[in-house]
């Protein structure tokens, strides 16, 4: 059996439907993707077409999760209620019911929002909801990357750093996608860290051109401040007052701070464009985010500050909770990218 899909408006195929589920898997196209084959009267979204089992070309036969909208055996499913569960959203559905809120389940969904309208309190709960059952591969890859990304600068200063700067942006690219899976497939795997690197290069110049323009946006900011500072401490005859060093150093430090903190929001999807879009380029990325990002700015510092208070905390654990706090919200992240698409 040959199937037809869209992706971008553009009409792919055919493949088998062993190929079509592999492209749902990998996040190519998602449940709602629109979907063809011959003997149907018209294009249907994939988990409408797959709502009976279609056969595979191994003789076996798939069905869409009624909850989730995976492509599963029939066998896998589990009735649940008055529905049916799937290996890949069993456990958010138990989570709901521990918790006493109705099932939310964006796994496989794609990009399927409600224009950003989600609190920021139910951002995260639709987060802790996917990291049920994801909290081994989410602990590990957040150790692994910052053990990658931070420590070896300290071990070896000078090839770690140079090291350090090369790597980070794939790990970047991977780490943020393990995130969108888990919130969409509602699995993330420990080999998702490292998938940034098999586009090395574009991972690369994403990470080096927006770090570059944040570090020249905070100079810019404190370029004021620094001249007041310079001019207080080097070009004054007698010892600066104390007054005037504190203005000085607060006129220096708060631009700054406001600079790369606007800045930052500005570029805050890039990875998740990227993911979900392999074929854009690293400019067009940047665009869109800050398109994107218009407007929104506030809610996601707002998300970002409601954890600042967990990563306080880990201080008493000699920060060893960060391995769960960064998990919590970057998942959160991930939910607040997919709420800002459209309802479909």
């Amino acid at each position: 059996m040959q199937w037809f899909y869209v992706i971008d408006n553009q009409r792919q195929g055919p493949i088998p439907t062993g190929e079509l589920r592999t492209l749902v898997n990998n996040r190519k196209i998602t449940p709602q993707s629109l979907v063809w084959r011959e003997g149907m009267a018209e294009w249907a979204p994939l988990r409408t077409a797959f709502a009976e089992p279609q056969p595979l070309e191994d003789g076996s036969v798939i069905v869409a999760c009624p909850t989730c909208g995976q492509l599963v055996p029939p066998d896998d499913l589990i009735p649940a209620g008055d529905t049916k569960v799937c290996p890949f959203c069993r456990d958010r559905y138990a989570q709901s019911l521990r918790e006493g809120v109705a099932p939310v389940f964006a796994a496989g969904d794609g990009p399927s929002g409600t224009g950003g309208a989600t609190p920021n309190h139910e951002l995260r709960a639709h987060a802790r909801r996917a990291l049920a059952g994801n909290w081994t591969p989410a602990v590990v890859c957040t150790l692994l990357f910052i053990l990658l990304s931070n420590v070896m600068g300290a071990i070896l200063p000078l090839i770690g750093i140079l090291a350090e700067l090369i790597i980070t942006g794939p790990l970047l690219l991977g780490y943020l996608g393990m995130y969108q899976r888990i919130r969409r497939l509602g699995r993330g795997m420990i080999e998702d860290l490292f998938k940034g690197f098999s586009r090395f290069g574009h991972a690369l110049g994403l990470y080096l051109l927006t770090t570059l323009i944040i570090y020249l946006a905070m100079a810019v900011a404190a370029l004021p401040g620094g001249v007041l500072l310079f001019t207080s401490v080097i070009g004054a005859e007698e010892e600066p007052s104390g007054a005037l060093f504190f203005i000085a150093m607060v006129a220096t430090i708060v631009p700054a701070f406001i600079a790369s903190t606007y800045v930052t929001l500005h570029f805050a999807l890039v990875y998740f464009i990227s993911n979900d879009n392999p074929g854009t380029g690293i400019i067009a990325c940047m665009k869109q985010s800050s398109r994107t990002m218009q407007g929104r700015k506030m809610k996601l510092f707002l998300l970002f500050l409601s954890f600042i208070g967990w990563h306080f905390l880990t201080i008493f654990t000699f920060f060893i909770g960060l391995l769960w706090t960064l998990p919590y919200m970057f998942t959160a992240f991930a939910a607040f990218y997919e709420d800002l698409a459209d309802p479909a």
